[in-house]
């Protein structure tokens, strides 16, 4: 527990930290490696637990304007913009604009 508010407040990992203890003779190196393997074993469970990540149209819709976003795919699907020109504007390929829409939560 004081591993991990030393490492805050020095603003370096749980490894340095406990490392640094080691080194300075605060914790003994069967200590050091059990906090080791527990930490690890974390990271296992919450990388297992833990999704993806937003999708590429999420990541993307929220780099550009939303309200140039949906301008843009409104104006392309309704006719009065070439799909070439959407997808010029925002980045993406032509044919990929109404996957855009759909993922990115804008309203056709």
């Amino acid at each position: 527990v004081i591993i991990d508010s030393l490492s805050k407040i020095f603003h370096v990992s749980r490894h340095v930290v406990a490392r640094r203890a080691l080194n300075l003779g605060y914790i003994n190196k069967l200590q050091y490696e059990k906090y080791i393997h527990d930490v690890y074993e974390n990271y296992l469970a919450h990388k297992e637990n833990s999704g993806s990540g937003p999708s590429y149209y999420t990541v993307k819709n929220s780099k550009l304007s939303s309200q140039l976003s949906q301008a843009v795919v409104s104006q392309s699907v309704s006719g009065k913009m070439l799909y070439r020109d959407a997808g010029y504007i925002l980045g993406i390929n032509p044919s990929k604009i109404e996957i855009f829409a759909k993922k990115a939560g804008i309203q056709l």
